[in-house]
């Protein structure tokens, strides 16, 4: 890679330059956002139903954050790779990046403490970072509106809907987390906080017991 090549600074507010895909690549474009958009949507949902902190709803959260990662990406993207498909590809002078309303260091906290392992994962714990799933929701609103409508300019005879937003609200999260925020359970069962390599398995579980301590994997 060339250490000349140009990121894109998140701040930047309107790409410029030529567009990098053909206008024909739109609807396909389209089609892969309305995916990331109706996943975020349906697991947000799911996840407002979940009854017990599992690691199904552990699942559930992280594929929320996942899909919320992709749609960063593609309406703000910092960094632009070859293969990327964004918004900016088919709209480089009329795009606007969105401000995302003070939450703009949101992927910053999915980078650490869902995409990587890194060292902020032991500094904040992941059972204590909270994710306001109703604020996260609210973020693409206006992006995907604004995207819908220059879509729908340029192909006026094959319009773009974006999948139908659920309404959410904090209480969605009570039943669940006993707050407004949802946190992943961090410990798996019979793993000590202290000694990470001491993960006992219990024969009740269908395993056969031992201190896992006895050699690296």
């Amino acid at each position: 890679m060339s250490t000349n090549s140009k990121t894109p600074s998140p701040t930047e507010d309107k790409p410029t330059g030529e567009p990098r895909r053909n206008p024909s690549e739109l609807p396909q474009a389209c089609r892969w956002v309305s995916y990331e958009i109706w996943m975020l949507y349906e697991t947000a949902k799911l996840l407002a139903m979940a009854k017990e902190r599992t690691p199904l709803a552990n699942a559930l959260l992280e594929s929320v954050l996942l899909h919320t990662r992709a749609l960063f990406e593609f309406f703000d993207p910092r960094q632009v790779r070859p293969n990327s498909v964004l918004a900016q590809d088919f709209f480089p002078v009329t795009w606007t990046r969105p401000h995302w309303k003070g939450k703009g260091g949101l992927r910053d906290r999915i980078h650490w403490h869902l995409a990587h392992i890194t060292d902020e994962r032991s500094r904040e714990g992941d059972s204590k970072v909270g994710w306001n799933i109703t604020e996260i929701v609210d973020l693409f609103d206006d992006p995907i509106e604004r995207f819908r409508e220059m879509v729908n300019r340029a192909l006026p005879d094959d319009p773009w809907t974006p999948p139908i937003r659920p309404s959410f609200s904090p209480d969605d999260w009570m039943t669940l987390y006993g707050t407004s925020t949802c946190a992943a359970s961090s410990e798996p069962p019979g793993c000590s906080p202290q000694k990470v390599r001491t993960c006992v398995i219990d024969p009740k579980r269908g395993g056969s017991g031992g201190s896992g301590d006895d050699g690296e994997r």
